[in-house]
């Protein structure tokens, strides 16, 4: 009797112990669900820094969610349910909005709306299923385990789907941007490195879609040198006709960190064995950003390589940088999952993703201090993600009233020059700071492309291509000075020419308009499109 009794009390705590775990297991596999979804969709950027601080974070929330319905229902079968309940609603505004947006445009438009912010009925409406899901938990007794353990089953098998190809693709990713460099056949150990006798730290900032003053006459109708006599009198060279090698980021970046024009290694982007539809142009110069050239050489003159967190994932974390200074959460891919989260029915005052993407675009400056402690030489990386969209910033910078927004169709020039107003008292904030150094550092400030206004035609690149380019250049090594039209492509090679005894050619200031991604996969283009290189100087 007494060994049957026992058997028993063994089976029941075997069971309570597989009730707990299965009702564990489904809402943690809901909530990682998207965001390994998020990481899928965008896998050509995202790195661990993203991941390993969205999926703590998420398993966590879970549990103290958890830990709240069972102490209110005593029963871990019914308080996992809730909580599932609850994480997929959580994550699941951005299908309603959607749903409701296509099947139901009245209801969306109702109060003044746009697809990314509908108007206040959709949000009124998706809380009130909240308040009906709640409702109906509540008068639920009991729950049978055979639901729990389905939930699991099903939320396991959306979480494996992505995250298997998430790794998939990111192994295929590291694959391809090494083959590249292969192909290109670039060996920079056989140029001299000399190294001086009091290395100055490097700070490379770029500012995203920073234009210079011609644009900003353009868009204001008023001619103002103002900000470029400033820059001069703290002695900085300003190249006032540069242009950008790359309209896109990525590829402007990977150009100017790996000092080559990307259709030089057309070929190896068209032996990449990489699935077209996943766009691998973008994916791979990501990879070319984190790991290039010029971190490679300078690694042999003794500096260490120091990132600035972004937010823009191909700079929001490296992986080959010796230091990465963290600056919080509001990079891409978290504010992109947040956007399809109840986060995006709250007031802007309310807004978490406001908060975030405010953040991590201001305090770099406040972050030099630390930075210029760092003991030894140093390359230091930071692109800040002003004067670009979304508007989070009024002139004096002021935080905004506007929703956040994930497409630039709503950035309008207004919002634009009020941004860059106040991304030039920013700069100006970090050139004092950086100044203010034991060693005079050598600085360059650039944008990565200028403004994205009327796409399409062909007044498009008349904004988009010019950019704001300065450089400040202490005293020392050989008398090669910048000249007005210098590109990206050419600025470190001539600062490696300069300081550190390099003796690399200058390559073309030559512009690519946005169809240059397909020009480097080697694909035709259709005879209706401008022409691939446009001379800036030329027009």
């Amino acid at each position: 009797m007494l060994r049957t009794m026992k058997r028993l009390q063994l089976s029941a705590n075997t069971l309570s112990r597989l009730n707990f775990l299965i009702s564990v297991l489904h809402p943690c596999f809901f909530a990682l669900w998207p965001i390994f979804l998020a990481v899928h969709e965008c896998a050509w950027d995202v790195f661990g820094d993203v991941l390993w601080c969205l999926v703590p974070g998420a398993i966590l929330s879970t549990a103290l969610l958890q830990g709240l319905f069972y102490r209110l229902t005593r029963d871990s079968v019914k308080a996992g349910i809730c909580t599932s309940a609850v994480v997929v609603w959580f994550f699941g505004y951005g299908g309603f909005r959607d749903l409701v947006v296509e099947k139901l445009p009245v209801l969306a438009t109702l109060g003044g709306a746009d697809y990314y912010s509908p108007g206040w009925l959709v949000p009124v409406l998706y809380w009130c299923i909240l308040g009906a899901l709640l409702w109906y938990l509540s008068r639920v007794k009991q729950f049978h385990r055979d639901l729990a353990l389905a939930l699991t089953l099903v939320s396991f098998g959306l979480f494996a789907y992505n995250a298997f190809h998430f790794v998939r693709i990111q192994a295929q990713i590291n694959k391809s941007a090494q083959r590249i460099l292969t192909l290109s056949k670039v060996d920079d150990r056989r140029v001299p490195v000399v190294v001086p006798d009091d290395p100055p730290d490097i700070y490379y900032i770029i500012f995203d879609m920073m234009c210079g003053d011609d644009v900003m006459t353009l868009l204001t109708g008023v001619e103002d040198h103002s900000f470029q006599d400033t820059l001069r009198d703290l002695g900085f060279y300003v190249a006032v006709n540069s242009h950008t090698n790359y309209e896109h980021t990525r590829p402007s970046l990977a150009s100017s960190l790996n000092m080559m024009l990307l259709d030089d290694v057309s070929t190896a982007y068209r032996r990449c064995a990489i699935d077209e539809r996943e766009n691998p142009q973008l994916r791979v110069c990501g990879k070319l950003i984190r790991d290039n050239r010029l971190v490679h050489y300078l690694r042999r003159a003794g500096y260490k390589f120091v990132n600035y967190s972004s937010g823009c994932e191909p700079t929001n974390w490296n992986p080959c940088a010796e230091i990465n200074i963290p600056s919080g959460m509001g990079d891409a891919t978290t504010l992109m999952i947040l956007t399809n989260t109840v986060c995006a029915t709250l007031p802007v005052e309310l807004d978490p993703r406001n908060y975030l993407a405010r953040l991590k675009r201001v305090t770099f400056v406040q972050q030099l201090d630390g930075i210029k402690k760092i003991d030894g030489p140093k390359f230091v990386l930071i692109h800040c993600m002003l004067p670009h969209w979304p508007l989070l910033f009024t002139a004096k910078g002021k935080p905004t009233k506007v929703p956040y927004q994930q497409k630039p169709d709503y950035f309008t020039t207004q919002d634009y020059v009020r941004q860059m107003i106040f991304t030039r008292k920013l700069m100006l904030s970090a050139i004092k700071k950086l100044l203010k150094s034991k060693r005079r550092p050598i600085i360059v400030i650039q944008g990565d492309h200028g403004p994205w206004f009327k796409a399409g035609t062909r007044e498009h690149h008349e904004y988009t291509l010019p950019i704001f380019n300065a450089y400040y250049l202490p005293p020392g090594g050989r008398d090669i000075a910048p000249w007005s039209t210098i590109s990206p492509v050419n600025s470190f090679r001539l600062i490696l020419n300069r300081y550190f005894g390099a003796d690399y050619k200058f390559l073309p200031d030559k512009s690519h308009h946005d169809d240059g991604l397909n020009h480097l996969m080697g694909q035709e283009l259709p005879t209706n499109e401008f022409p691939l290189d446009w001379d800036p100087t030329q027009h």
